[in-house]
């Protein structure tokens, strides 16, 4: 029964999210495209909201179930994941102790810890976050590839190649103070 609802909260927020990116190939340059994405991310936060109140209340009554599925293990992550920074934070310890025993894989974990130094303002480990078309700050840049390797992510040159040619600006001084008076304009 568990798995079900895992695999149908899984389905839901992977579908939701094809279909925002399929309406920004399918209606690019169209007057159409603010209405039509505007909707999908309306339902997308009530895709997110509801299996935020479900997992909320797996974890909290019986933690990280050890006996589930890859999908089952991915759908969890994945609200937390795609939550604000508070439901995120809440639930960081459980994370990472379902990266260490295994049932969530080195590069999401690699992914959700970068995201959530980005949301309290820090650098990051991987260089996983892209900010307004920049890379966020990177902690200890000059190793940067190596941490990655560890966690299974291709270096910062591939995982940039893979936006488009020139489409991220990386400048591997930048701080996060920079970082903020340069695109979000604190």
């Amino acid at each position: 029964m568990l798995e079900k609802k895992l695999s149908e909260m899984y389905n839901a927020d992977q579908g939701i999210r094809k279909s925002l990116i399929n309406i920004d190939t399918q209606y690019a340059g169209s007057d159409y495209l603010k209405e039509r994405k505007d909707s999908v991310l309306t339902i997308m936060k009530k895709v997110d909201k509801e299996n935020q109140l479900f997992v909320s209340h797996l974890l909290d009554s019986i933690g990280w179930p050890s006996d589930l599925s890859f999908q089952g293990n991915m759908a969890i992550f994945l609200v937390i994941q795609h939550s604000d920074s508070a439901y995120m934070n809440k639930y960081a310890y459980i994370v990472e102790e379902g990266y260490i025993k295994g049932s969530i894989v080195p590069d999401l974990y690699a992914i959700f810890k970068d995201r959530i130094l980005v949301y309290a303002n820090k650098a990051q480990i991987y260089g996983s976050q892209i900010i307004n078309g920049y890379v966020w700050p990177i902690e200890d840049v000059e190793n940067v590839d190596d941490r990655r390797k560890k966690m299974n992510l291709s270096s910062m040159d591939e995982y940039l190649k893979s936006f488009g040619s020139n489409a991220i600006t990386w400048d591997k001084k930048m701080t996060v103070e920079r970082m903020h008076i340069k695109i979000i304009g604190d």
